[in-house]
């Protein structure tokens, strides 16, 4: 009925059929659909629509009139008709792992009766804990499940005995009405108990009219009940509410959806949702959101009277509406925001503030090393950064902005001599995936003296496989050698036909998507391949946009060992290039040694590893112990 996209945290509801005929079976998935779409779009269920995962279990029972979970030819719809021992065996038709439902876990069984009035269930720990039933209308249905979440009936009837209230999130006995905040939380009914934290979030700042505290959207504290209760007075946020009124037009009330957002959140990645409610009357005067915060709840920030500046450092903003910032002034908050994402923001609904762009200052190794931690932001250099001494560990995925600032990372070095031979992929370079944008930066990169090898080497100073876009950028390589593959192999190992290494002075591999603009590569570097690859001076293979205006002045030293193909240029090794003259030169193994690139000195003398290797007449083999002439 409704699928979810997250793996972990699910809350699982499961609508079983009763009293449905065999020609009833289209009705009830009709009415089951319904009832699914009404739960994942009330409020605040609908922030959670990834992690709810409802399913429609089918049966068939042989009259409208008879319950085919509790059999013997009963009607069923005595309250505690239905239990988990009698509807089990019908969740285990479709899950025969299923033991029991799980209000811990969120897993209820919600048993929908045609024909029923009304519903109930069984919250808490009652022995049946996690079982609702339900007619088929939609807001009985989430009322019973909104008990296996652990909120109560506020019903305003006489007939109702105190033992039918619990003090709960939406319902207090004898709260005091001078301070309705103060006191204690206590579950004894006769004494003077204070309303819940989720609940005091919204109610106003004086008594009012009938010491009702009457505050945000009506909520306030409501009696529910005039005569007949002795000693025990009950209260309510607010008259209309899916647990008091149970209409397809009502959904939670402001202190239950709060209790509920508390309820799911803590077991949810904290730093990709910002729930509702969860800076309700901070006294906060500044707040950061985090690059990887995808979504912000509703009424997220409403109360929030002090504050005046929120720093957000998603490039892709959170869309959000009129309630996310409720009764604040935004013309009197400050939005800090990635450079180059002001119109984004405007366009996602963050209008009436002010907005300027800021950055994560980059100024040490170790900042740098921590971009890993959070690869969604803004980042931008202070100063130039010098690597000397650190074998740098690739940052795995780059999804956010970093901008260099017109300054340099100097020292850029990969080593992986002693890496241990294995058949996977290998990055080497500044970042191993680019999904971001990378700019106005400099890289003076040793990038490795041995890529030893068994499968694909993508080789590249800014990164090693570019989905997103590098901009202003140079590679000085002054000592960047990539000696890939050996021609011996432990025992047990075999070359793979995939062996083939995408080298490039900026990126190695450029993804369909992926851009490379404005781009520049010098030095010498040199790429010897027992099997053959791809070199470029500014992309070793290009399947996406090489703008023209990249250029390359550097000295490639290219040998392939075992006479496999390979192709070699100036901008782009092979692929899509965009310069006239840059044809992806391309043949066997009898150029090794051979200088080639935009400027050839091919009588020069170019030493690797100690030995002389400009001999265009030399074959040369790599192996653990450097290279032999053949």
């Amino acid at each position: 009925m409704h699928p979810a996209t997250k793996t972990t945290d699910v809350i699982i509801i499961k609508i079983i059929a009763d009293r449905y005929t065999d020609t009833q079976q289209e009705t009830f998935f009709t009415e089951a659909q319904n009832m699914a779409d009404f739960i994942v779009n009330s409020h605040p269920l609908n922030e959670y629509k990834d992690w709810i995962q409802i399913y429609a279990i089918g049966t068939i029972s042989p009259s409208s009139n008879l319950s085919v979970i509790v059999g013997g030819g009963s009607a069923g719809t005595e309250n505690g008709d239905i239990t988990r021992s009698n509807t089990r065996p019908f969740v285990q038709y479709r899950f025969p792992d299923v033991l029991n439902p799980s209000i811990t876990n969120n897993h209820s069984w919600l048993v929908m009766q045609n024909g029923r009035d009304g519903g109930y269930a069984y919250p808490g720990n009652m022995t049946d804990a996690g079982v609702a039933v339900t007619n088929p209308s939609v807001g009985v249905g989430l009322h019973e499940v909104g008990h296996l979440w652990g909120l109560w009936d506020e019903y305003d009837s006489s007939w109702y005995t105190y033992e039918s209230y619990q003090n709960g999130p939406n319902t207090r006995s004898n709260v005091n009405l001078a301070n309705p905040t103060g006191g204690i939380l206590n579950s004894i009914f006769d004494i003077n108990t204070a309303i819940p934290p989720e609940w005091g979030l919204f109610i106003g700042t004086t008594a009012g009219a009938n010491n009702q505290w009457v505050g945000f959207d009506g909520m306030g504290i409501y009696q529910m009940i005039t005569s007949g209760w002795g000693s025990i007075v009950w209260y309510r946020p607010r008259p209309r509410c899916i647990m008091n009124q149970a209409g397809p037009i009502d959904t939670f009330c402001h202190a239950c959806a709060e209790h509920l957002a508390r309820r799911f959140t803590p077991n949810r990645a904290d730093n990709t949702l910002i729930r509702s409610y969860a800076y309700a009357r901070s006294a906060q005067t500044s707040i950061t959101i985090g690059a990887r915060v995808t979504s912000i709840g509703d009424y997220a920030f409403i109360g929030a009277t002090g504050l005046q500046t929120i720093t957000n450092y998603r490039t892709a903003p959170q869309p959000i509406n009129t309630t996310t910032f409720a009764g604040l002034n935004r013309a009197n908050i400050t939005v800090y925001v990635p450079p180059g994402t002001e119109q984004s923001y405007i366009n996602a609904g963050w209008t009436g503030f002010t907005i300027n762009p800021n950055p994560i200052n980059i100024s040490t190794v170790q900042h740098l090393i921590d971009i890993s931690l959070d690869p969604y932001a803004y980042y931008l250099l202070t100063q130039n950064i010098d690597l000397s001494g650190h074998d740098w560990e690739p940052i795995p995925e780059f999804h956010g902005i970093l901008d260099g600032n017109g300054y340099t990372i100097n020292n850029l070095f990969c080593n992986f001599a002693d890496y241990e031979l294995g058949m996977e992929e290998k990055h080497y370079g500044l970042v191993a995936e680019n999904h971001g944008i990378i700019g106005n930066l400099t890289i003076e990169a040793d990038i490795t003296r041995w890529i030893i090898m068994s499968e694909e080497a993508h080789v590249g100073a800014f990164a090693a496989i570019n989905y997103g876009t590098i901009i202003n950028c140079t590679a000085i390589t002054s000592s960047f050698y990539e000696m890939v593959y050996m021609d011996t192999f432990p025992k047990g190992i075999r070359p793979s036909l995939n062996m083939v290494a995408y080298i490039g002075g900026i990126v190695g591999y450029n993804e369909a998507g992926g851009t490379v603009s404005n781009c520049h590569s010098e030095g010498n570097f040199a790429a010897w391949l027992n099997y053959g690859g791809f070199v470029g001076g500014i992309v070793g293979f290009n399947d996406g946009i090489v703008h023209a205006d990249c250029t390359s002045d550097g000295i490639i030293d290219y040998g392939d060992g075992w006479g496999n193909y390979f192709s070699y240029s100036h901008i782009v090794g092979a692929g899509n290039c965009p310069c006239p003259d840059c044809d992806g030169r391309s043949g066997r193994g009898s150029d090794n040694g051979r200088s080639i690139g935009i400027v050839e000195k091919p009588a020069q003398l170019h030493m690797l590893n100690g030995r002389d290797l400009s001999d265009p007449d030399t074959r040369y083999w790599l192996t653990r112990n450097g290279f032999f002439a053949r």
